[in-house]
């Protein structure tokens, strides 16, 4: 499982290239670069704040987890109001970046020693994969969805050796 975030190594959308929520993107490559990079946006804009409220958790993994569980929340309702979905995948994708966005903020604040980075953050994406599966209403087909996503992204979590990269655009 050590691989799973080193998997696409990418830089952050820059805010100049995202949407407004208004605008409705016009193809899938579009709507992951305004899911993930409004997702990594916000940790950047609310860098100080996040810090802040993962250091008054005792368990940084959880409270990372926590985080990016309501920012995946925030995401599909943010597509609901616009018409628009967030195919599991792409969700995934985007807190995947997210959580490697928060990653980089802890080794630069110096709260986890960048040998550990790779740990913490991958507890956090399965914590808030599994908060997300409890905290949303999904129909049997979505969930059968996220179900196998999950999947995918374990058995290739599991396979990685570190230091290989494999690249994934934003799939449907």
């Amino acid at each position: 499982m050590n691989g799973l975030l080193q998997m696409e190594q990418g830089s952050p959308v820059p805010a100049e290239q995202t949407q407004a929520p208004s605008q409705q993107p016009a193809s899938d490559q579009d709507k992951y670069d305004l899911v993930a990079g409004l997702m990594v946006k916000h940790v950047y804009e609310k860098a100080d704040a996040i810090i802040d409220t993962l250091q008054r958790d005792q368990n940084l993994s959880q409270a990372m987890g926590v985080m990016l569980s309501n920012m995946m929340i925030f995401s599909l309702k943010m597509a609901e109001q616009n018409q628009q979905q967030v195919p599991p995948r792409m969700l995934f994708q985007a807190t995947v970046e997210t959580a490697r966005a928060i990653g980089e903020l802890l080794i630069d604040r110096q709260l986890v020693p960048e040998q550990q980075e790779a740990q913490v953050t991958e507890e956090a994406f399965y914590t808030a994969l599994d908060l997300f599966g409890q905290r949303v209403t999904l129909t049997d087909e979505e969930r059968q969805q996220y179900v196998e996503v999950m999947d995918e992204f374990q058995q290739l979590g599991s396979s990685e050796q570190p230091g290989q990269e494999v690249s994934h655009g934003p799939a449907q």
